[in-house]
């Protein structure tokens, strides 16, 4: 696996990607109902290092709240998308809804990791 990633490469891991909707109006946001921290840790390699930075990810709230397809959408260091895909394959949801319906929704969120 590459130390960084170059713009316009994405990484996946898992399953192809399927066509599942951004949140739309007349949607209901997912909410975080449990996660192992508030959020992703600064690993160890990068605290050495001295590193930090943005990662743009992308990722799918299922309508058990679970999440899949989780996805680096910019470039950045792979050992922070390793990080927060770790932190949010322990999260759980509380799924969009759509008309009362849960649905699932893709997200893009942007992960800052700062040196402390």
């Amino acid at each position: 696996m590459p130390k960084s990633v170059e713009l316009g490469q994405f990484i996946q891991f898992g399953p192809p990607r399927r066509e599942v909707p951004m949140l739309q109006a007349g949607m209901t946001k997912p909410s975080v109902t449990a996660c192992a921290g508030p959020r992703p840790l600064m690993p160890q390699d990068a605290r050495e290092r001295a590193l930090g930075g943005t990662i743009i990810v992308q990722y799918v709230v299922e309508t058990d709240g679970r999440i899949s397809d989780i996805e680096l959408k910019a470039p950045g260091p792979v050992v922070f998308f390793r990080a927060v895909r770790e932190w949010l394959s322990g999260c759980r949801f509380e799924p969009a809804t759509d008309a009362g319906r849960a649905v699932a929704v893709r997200i893009v969120q942007p992960f800052i990791f700062k040196l402390q």
